[in-house]
């Protein structure tokens, strides 16, 4: 069973009783207990400018009063959520039409009540899913959802590009100092190529929209190449940086070099008494 958070850990006991009492207020406008969610359905959560994708932990924060009492929800019931990104970032009220209709599902592993007065999540994505039909009747969003199998992937096409992919990724990370060498462990130690797909994705620094089309490519072949075109491309950009970084400090060595020359130069003919100034 479940256990809550303790209040040293993570949720505070003043946060609990608030989430009761919102979740409590809200089952009284509705006339009673929340009703229980049909075994196809799923809580929804709309995300800012953040996608989730299978097989990465992410840390999500909310702020909306609606998403505040899902998430609360979810995590009294053990219940797993489904994240799906919102098409403006800044339109505070979201509905049906303001969301893309394929996101990543998985259980709240933690829940933190900053001091601040956030509510920070630490999400396990789990699996792909869309959004059939959305419904009324609960406090949250919550739909009628269709969750997508992954295949791991088989055959020369697939394992080529897992090789190329494996290699790109290793690659960017040497470029990248301030990544850990856990990092590319944990990228040698991957042996599927969709956990692969996603954990770059995941990674990768490219727009939402981008990533939002990755997790909306559901053939596998498919999302390795798209993933691979986006890396080697960041790949090259690290390159160039890195190339015009060298370059900057050659020169900046190169004057650094002649100042002192300068000025041990100058030191030597005021010892000969050939200075200028005397």
């Amino acid at each position: 069973m479940k256990q809550w958070p303790t209040q040293e850990q993570t949720w505070s006991l003043d946060a609990a009783r608030a989430a009761d009492a919102a979740l409590q207020a809200a089952a009284a406008t509705s006339g009673g207990a929340l009703k229980r969610l049909p075994e196809d359905t799923m809580i929804l959560i709309p995300l800012r400018g953040a996608v989730l994708f299978p097989g990465n932990l992410s840390p999500v924060t909310v702020g909306r009063a609606t998403s505040v009492m899902a998430a609360q929800e979810a995590v009294k019931h053990d219940l797993p959520v489904g994240f799906l990104l919102q098409r403006d970032a800044e339109q505070d009220k979201v509905g049906p039409n303001d969301l893309y209709w394929v996101g990543t599902s998985g259980p709240i592993v933690r829940y933190i009540t900053g001091k601040d007065g956030g509510h920070h999540l630490v999400v396990q994505g789990q699996s792909r899913f869309q959004v059939r039909e959305f419904l009324d009747g609960w406090p949250f969003m919550v739909g009628r959802v269709a969750m997508i199998a992954e295949s791991n992937g088989e055959g020369a096409e697939v394992e080529a590009r897992f090789v190329q992919l494996k290699e790109q990724a290793l690659e960017a990370i040497a470029l990248l100092p301030h990544l850990s060498s856990e990092v590319a462990d944990v990228i040698r130690s991957v042996d599927s190529p969709a956990t692969l797909a996603d954990m770059v994705a995941n990674l990768i620094d490219e727009k939402v929209e981008e990533k939002q089309d990755l997790l909306e490519t559901f053939d596998l072949v498919r999302r390795l190449d798209k993933v691979i075109a986006l890396l080697a491309s960041r790949v090259g950009v690290l390159k160039l940086t890195q190339q015009l970084r060298e370059k900057t400090q050659a020169t900046f060595d190169e004057r650094q070099r002649e100042h002192i020359l300068r000025e041990q130069l100058r030191q030597i003919q005021k010892e000969l008494g050939e200075d200028d100034n005397t």
